[in-house]
C-alpha cells in the first residue's frame, strides 16, 4: 500500500517497472500520471485483500485460505496492471 501511494504521490515513476528503460518516444505516449493513480488504487485494494485475508487466516486458524487469498489478490492484481498498462500506452 506505501509503494503504491508512494509512487504516485511522490512521482517516483522510476520505480514502475519497464518505464524507465521505454524509448523517450514511449514515454511521451505513455499516460504516466493516469497509471500510476491507477497503481497507487490497485496497490491499496491489494493490501486491503491481504490484510482481510491476514485475518480470515487468523479467524479460521487455516493456512491454505490465506494462502489462497494471497496468491488470488497478487494474481489478479499484476494482471490488472498490466492490462490497463497496455491501455495507456497510446492515449496521450
Amino acid at each position: 500500500m506505501v509503494i503504491g501511494i508512494s509512487i504516485k504521490q511522490f512521482k517516483l515513476y522510476g520505480m514502475i517497472a519497464g518505464y524507465n528503460t521505454m524509448p523517450l518516444k514511449e514515454r511521451l505516449a505513455f499516460d504516466i500520471e493516469k497509471f500510476a493513480l491507477w497503481l497507487q488504487n490497485v496497490f491499496v485494494v491489494m493490501g486491503f485483500v491481504i490484510i482481510i485475508g491476514a485475518l480470515i487466516n487468523i479467524w479460521l486458524d487455516t493456512e491454505i485460505i490465506g494462502i489462497i487469498i494471497y496468491l488470488s489478490a497478487v494474481f489478479v492484481c499484476v494482471a490488472i496492471l498490466i492490462f490497463k498498462g497496455q491501455k495507456l500506452k497510446n492515449h496521450r
